[in-house]
């Protein structure tokens, strides 16, 4: 297990690269919005083009008699000429990709329909807009060495002699952990396979990174042993090696990490847990208790809420090994473990930021369905809610068992840091 310093990974006086461009998703957004409104009116009955605005030629077979000769043709010649305007040019046939993109239409047109079209387009332009607000009044990143980390709201009783062990600490998550964790006094280790922050960030640069792999007992165990005083485990990925789905990840995963042909969700959630729940049971002595806190899922409470075991099977097999993984996991936290545990099971459901393009369509669905009561769906929770959440919970006694969206909004609230 080798150790890199953030200077390693980042050189100093580098700009860090940004983490998504509002603007860019509001292009996006406009562009999805003209495309479903285009392709319904494509696929209707019209009379002009919807390109060019010239007139739809409309087919000889559709006129009910010849037109008259003009006054001035007699005779043959007036055979001839009705003969010529009967027998007009017929419309040019559209070539093969024209073709297609008129089916196309006319298929997305009954797919989508009209409600759903006025329905994306005032979403798409509302997200559009509030992405512009918050981009424009989004304040700097503020550095945060740990000698400026001030007590806030309630005493923090020694947080600078405390150690925080995150595995899995640059990704998408976990990187956040870490940061609101320096924020708050802590001393912070993170293991991960990169073995470094996700981008250049004042907070990151004061983590302690290890590269190393989770998935090997033997590495867990050492770094349990070193002595830590709370633990959070924040591995995890949307889709792993069997789901046939596995490249989306460099798309919707936070650290666009792609798992190896033995990435399941069984291995590197169900197993790296429960070898670190094996190693923290071994280390911590006697009538001592140790937070730790594991990042699951909402979806992992649908058999304790109404619609929640259909919801189980009508999902894909790919996510009811996903949600397997998780609740064994949590099994084993809440089992008794002779007291050594004082487990923080944290449930989000959709976890977003402005600079997570993939996930803000679906955010309005999501809060809509939690609104409306929907008992198997939770509400949307920001990333950074969970991390102050994460560190509040670690650092209060009386915080444990599974906590939701409403309870990870408390504990961010007590969690005064700005970042």
């Amino acid at each position: 297990m080798a150790h890199l310093s953030y200077a390693d990974e980042f050189p100093r006086g580098r700009a860090p690269a940004p983490s998504g461009s509002p603007l860019l998703a509001a292009a996006l957004a406009c562009v999805a919005s003209f495309t479903v409104v285009y392709s319904y009116l494509a696929a209707q009955p019209r009379a002009v083009d919807l390109w060019t605005a010239a007139p739809v030629r409309v087919a000889p077979h559709v006129r009910t008699a010849p037109m008259a000769p003009p006054p001035h043709v007699t005779g043959g010649q007036a055979s001839a000429h009705v003969h010529r305007e009967a027998q007009a040019p017929p419309a040019p046939v559209p070539g093969p990709w024209a073709a297609r993109y008129e089916a196309l239409n006319a298929k997305t047109a009954q797919w989508i329909g009209a409600p759903l079209s006025l329905l994306l387009l005032p979403l798409t332009a509302l997200t559009a807009v509030l992405m512009v607000i918050r981009q424009a009044t989004a304040r700097p990143v503020r550095p945060a060495p740990l000698a400026m980390a001030a007590v806030t709201g309630t005493a923090r009783r020694g947080l600078k002699n405390k150690k925080l062990l995150v595995l899995g600490g640059s990704g998408y998550l976990g990187s956040r952990i870490c940061r609101a964790a320096v924020e708050a006094g802590y001393k912070v280790t993170a293991l991960s396979r990169r073995g470094g922050p996700p981008k250049m960030d004042p907070a990151l640069e004061q983590v302690e990174w290890r590269i190393g792999d989770a998935t090997e007992a033997a590495t867990l165990q050492g770094l349990v042993n070193e002595g830590y005083d709370c633990i959070v485990h924040a591995i995890g990925l949307l889709f792993d090696s069997q789901s046939g789905l596995a490249n989306l990840n460099t798309i919707v995963s936070g650290s666009q990490s792609l798992p190896d042909a033995n990435g399941t969700y069984d291995r590197i959630t169900r197993q790296t847990a429960e070898d670190l729940i094996d190693a923290v049971l071994e280390a911590t002595p006697a009538n001592t208790q140790l937070p730790l806190a594991f990042i699951s899922a909402a979806e992992a409470g649908w058999p304790d809420v109404p619609g929640g075991p259909l919801m189980d099977k009508i999902v894909p097999d790919f996510l009811k090994r996903y949600l397997i993984a998780k609740r064994v996991v949590e099994g084993r936290l809440t089992a008794d473990n002779d007291g050594k545990i004082r487990p923080l099971i944290l449930r989000p459901s959709l976890m977003w930021d402005w600079g997570k393009l993939d996930v803000l369509p679906a955010i309005p669905v999501f809060w809509a369905a939690s609104k409306a009561g929907v008992p198997f769906v939770d509400r949307p929770v920001q990333v950074n809610t969970i991390a102050k959440a994460v560190v509040e919970g670690l650092d209060n006694d009386d915080v444990q068992g599974v906590i939701r969206f409403e309870k990870m909004d408390e504990l961010a609230a007590r969690n005064q840091w700005e970042f």
